[in-house]
């Protein structure tokens, strides 16, 4: 759908790539409030339409938390696997469906015999990352719950925290300086306070489709939008609606009494309290993706256009070792980067954690970018020599304006890494001077568990600023990964 002739395409595709966008703490977070056994929208939705009849603990059981957790992933994962295999649709072209359809071929046999083949490359990229990320899987687990009931949902990330973390013995061996968390499972689950590639293709979107493909496409792109929105809508009813309005049963889906107090706290709220940490979270935040991306673009354009355009030896091996260090699961690294934080005198500081998402976030632009380079013509770059430019000449006028599109998107890709990140942020700091936003929000879900729109105005502040840009650049995505992370 993301690849058919769509009226509006541009907003479908940028109401898809929402979730991906949404930073992993506040969809864990949304999905909790709206699984509510008491108070949840989802028991609210079943019970008024009549398909349940009592209000479900979907949290409570070990079999079906760990459905609803793998739901919350998928819902949120999905946009960026689409996303990669549009970018692999964009560099099909469009010549080979046009001769197939002289030679008579349906719909269904180009699909099977042009546009899967071709797509073999794209997904791998995707099966390969969606693996390596189910291996880090933490947060989500750690906000929606804590591994529980009866370790029904624990990750071995997540395994391996509660084990190293809450080993007194171990943090006294550390220095005794990890901040003292939730480190205990909800029982149960249970809410409560704690215990373009360059000459480019074709648009294959410009095949004229039948009127009754046309029509089923825009039908299932609606029921797309409604399937991402609907969270997202309530999560933003629930930030301005009156507590009596979350906490009624039925439920008002249309806050009687809507207020803006929370937002007006949360931005004006002095002194040592949770409006004003969270405050402080959010431009510690943006301090560190911010630069995050400037540190890992300047190091990985120079490295990648080192490993695209010069032979050397062990090129690929010393390539191969930089990307593995990026399929680490972070939960192994956490003890021994903790040490060097503290022999460095980094720990609980925003310099330490932009020094931390540098070292992984690095490894992602050499990917994305190694491949880029290697898809720009070397002849554009030996005319540019013969004509006197230097080798960082020619990179600067000849070779950066032309992998624009995949700068950008490896920038964003980079910012929404640093702005995520979770495991470390919860590990490495523990003072509101270096707290992120993800930390933030984890918090604000254990102390102020009973009130949800606290929560929810919380989780509204954080993903605009990763929504927002997702949404603009939506199609310099599209274009930086049918560019390089499909490529090579």
């Amino acid at each position: 759908m993301l690849n058919a002739k769509l009226r509006l395409r541009w907003l479908f595709r940028a109401i898809v790539v929402l979730p991906w966008a949404l930073p992993t703490v506040v969809n864990a977070q949304m999905w909790r409030f709206i699984l509510n056994s008491q108070y949840g929208a989802l028991n609210a939705l079943l019970t008024q339409l009549h398909i349940i009849g009592s209000y479900q603990s979907w949290l409570g059981s070990p079999f079906l938390a760990l459905n609803m957790v793998t739901m919350a992933d998928v819902w949120k994962n999905t946009s960026l696997v689409a996303f990669f295999l549009l970018a692999g649709l964009q560099t099909i072209s469009s010549d080979l469906h046009e001769a197939a359809v002289v030679d008579g071929a349906s719909p269904w046999q180009r699909f099977w015999r042009i546009t899967m083949p071709l797509l073999k490359s794209s997904i791998l990229v995707v099966l390969v990352l969606r693996t390596i990320e189910a291996f880090k899987v933490f947060d989500i687990i750690y906000i929606m719950t804590r591994g529980g009931p009866a370790n029904g949902t624990q990750s071995i990330a997540y395994f391996t925290y509660v084990r190293a973390f809450s080993d007194e013995k171990l943090r006294l061996w550390l220095g005794a300086g990890l901040p003292d968390r939730d480190r205990h499972p909800c029982p149960g689950g249970v809410l409560h306070p704690r215990p373009t590639q360059l000459g480019g293709q074709r648009d294959m979107s410009v095949l004229t489709p039948s009127r009754r493909y046309s029509v089923f496409v825009h039908v299932m792109a609606i029921a797309v939008c409604v399937v991402i929105l609907a969270p997202f809508g309530w999560l933003l009813i629930a930030s301005i609606a009156n507590d009596n309005d979350l906490l009624a049963v039925p439920l008002h889906w249309i806050p009687q009494h809507p207020t803006f107090d929370r937002y007006v706290q949360i931005f004006t709220a002095q002194g040592d309290n949770v409006f004003a940490g969270f405050r402080s979270s959010f431009f510690n935040s943006l301090i560190v993706a911010t630069s995050t991306v400037l540190i890992s673009t300047t190091v990985g354009v120079f490295g990648a256009y080192a490993f695209a355009r010069l032979r050397f030896r062990g090129r690929r091996a010393v390539l191969m070792f930089f990307l593995s260090t990026y399929m680490v699961p972070p939960i192994a690294l956490v003890i021994p980067m903790y040490l060097v934080m503290v022999q460095l005198h980094l720990l609980d500081t925003v310099f330490g954690l932009i020094v931390v998402y540098s070292s992984f976030a690095t490894p992602f632009v050499l990917w994305i970018m190694g491949n880029y380079f290697q898809s720009i013509p070397f002849e554009l770059e030996e005319a540019a020599r013969i004509d006197g430019c230097s080798r960082m000449g020619a990179l600067f006028r000849v070779i950066l304006p032309l992998a624009r599109p995949g700068l950008l998107a490896m920038m964003l890709f980079a910012f929404l890494i640093a702005w995520d990140e979770f495991l470390y942020a919860l590990i490495f700091t523990s003072t509101a001077a270096s707290k992120t936003i993800p930390v933030a929000i984890s918090e604000f879900t254990g102390r102020y568990t009973t009130n949800f729109g606290l929560q929810a105005a919380g989780g509204v502040l954080a993903a605009l600023p990763p929504v927002i840009i997702a949404a603009i650049f939506q199609r310099q995505i599209v274009g930086g990964l049918s560019g390089g992370a499909v490529k090579g």
